[in-house]
């Protein structure tokens, strides 16, 4: 069922005041009080204007799935990833899913996740060791840097500050971005 934002709107006003709107024909109220939950929290994430409806599906890129499903692989709930990136998570849920499948049965893949998991859990550690430090960020050993990454070479941060997101080098899945601590 399609909703307007009028609508829907309206019904995020009426949950912040500590009131659930009249449950609509042909949906359980379980199910429509969980649709104003993620309607709330869509807004509080992406702005009202993220409550109007759609009117044409986004073809979202391999590369763009990719890093959506990093996100959830390195911990990050389905529902926050979905959220503040306008996808459904049932669709974030299947994308998962599909890379996972795809990983037991590619070596090629299977070799590549398990580096990665290396390298973070070693990032995981070094984090835990010099907390408090600060850090230079360095260059990337990857066949492909990302180029938001690239900006950063060479720059010094506090312990706990790094790109855009917030991740340190390697920390984010699939990151293989190199760290000097200076402390």
């Amino acid at each position: 069922m399609r909703y307007s934002y009028e609508f829907k709107k309206k019904c995020v006003e009426m949950y912040r005041s500590g009131v659930y709107p009249d449950t609509p024909d042909g949906i359980s109220q379980v199910c429509f009080r969980s649709k104003v939950r993620n309607w709330v929290r869509t807004e509080e994430a992406l702005g009202s204007e993220a409550l109007e409806p759609k009117h044409t599906h986004k073809q979202w890129l391999p590369d763009e799935k990719y890093a959506l499903v990093c996100q959830v692989l390195t911990g990050k709930s389905y529902l926050e990833v979905a959220i503040h990136n306008g996808v459904k998570d049932s669709v974030l849920r299947n994308w998962v899913r599909k890379y996972k499948s795809m990983a037991l049965h590619d070596e090629r893949l299977l070799k590549s996740r398990i580096a990665n998991l290396v390298i973070y859990e070693e990032m995981q550690h070094q984090k835990e060791k010099h907390k408090g430090q600060r850090y230079r960020w360095l260059p990337s050993s990857a066949k492909e840097p990302e180029p938001e990454h690239q900006l950063l070479y060479g720059k010094i941060f506090n312990y706990g500050e790094g790109d855009a997101d917030g991740n340190m080098p390697g920390e984010r899945y699939g990151c293989q971005c190199g760290i000097e601590w200076l402390d």
